[in-house]
């Protein structure tokens, strides 16, 4: 509990910084979308707000902790007495209220710009709707989920160094990217979405939640197992 308190009052600020960030995102966004349904009269439309604040949010708080290790988080509390175990256990709690908190801004910002769009865009499909994933189902995994992600690229980076960035960069351009390039692709796309059926029909919803738990857990202990063995300087 020390350790986690030690948590809320060192990175405080950062959780402030990184709700004015997505909170921006979402600005620009709403500005965005509200010039073209103006301008360009649509007859569709989409969260792009919250979609921008997700960006915002992933992007940040991906790189920003898992920059955070290679920064000496580890070495300078380790340093001033605490256990490796003490402070893994605060560092997630704090990073589980940490997205919890950015999560409950982004679901509001979604309630709020839907509201918008149906009120001064009544004539527009909601073509893109975000709130649809606002479930508990899917919070709670964003939750867990980035939070094993994070600490595990964050001990990797401090293991083995910053050459590992320009991996998880990679890994980045390719999520960003390579989407947009299949759906370009008819041919590509109509295969792609066959075997997206084809393992769908394989996959149950409790399957596909086992299998997100399992591999959590196995990431979880590999970081773990790394943070064990990372040698400390003062």
């Amino acid at each position: 509990m020390n350790s986690f308190l030690i948590q809320c009052k060192v990175r405080k600020a950062e959780l402030l910084q990184f709700l004015g960030i997505t909170a921006v995102g979402y600005l620009i966004g709403l500005i965005v979308v509200f010039i073209v349904m103006n301008v360009a009269k649509e007859n569709t439309c989409a969260t792009a707000g919250t979609m921008l604040a997700v960006i915002a949010f992933a992007f940040i708080h991906l790189f920003g902790k898992t920059l955070s290790f290679y920064g000496g988080v580890l070495t300078w509390q380790v340093s001033l007495g605490a256990t490796r175990k003490s402070f893994v256990s605060g560092y997630v709690l704090f990073n589980l209220l940490e997205i919890a908190v950015l999560e409950l801004e982004i679901v509001v910002f979604g309630v709020v710009e839907k509201f918008l769009l149906e009120n001064a865009f009544p004539q527009a499909v909601m073509e893109i709707d975000l709130t649809n994933f606002f479930t508990w189902n899917y919070l709670s995994g964003v939750l867990v989920v980035f939070t094993a992600v994070e600490m595990f690229f964050g001990a990797v980076i401090l293991r083995y160094g910053m050459k590992v960035l320009w991996i998880l960069w990679a890994v980045w351009m390719i999520i960003c990217l390579v989407p947009m390039n299949i759906a370009k692709n008819e041919k590509l796309s109509g295969e792609l979405a066959k075997l997206g059926l084809f393992l769908g029909g394989k996959f149950t919803p409790q399957g596909i939640v086992a299998l997100v738990i399992a591999l959590t857990i196995v990431v979880a202990a590999i970081t773990w197992n790394i943070l064990r063995k990372q040698r400390v300087t003062a």
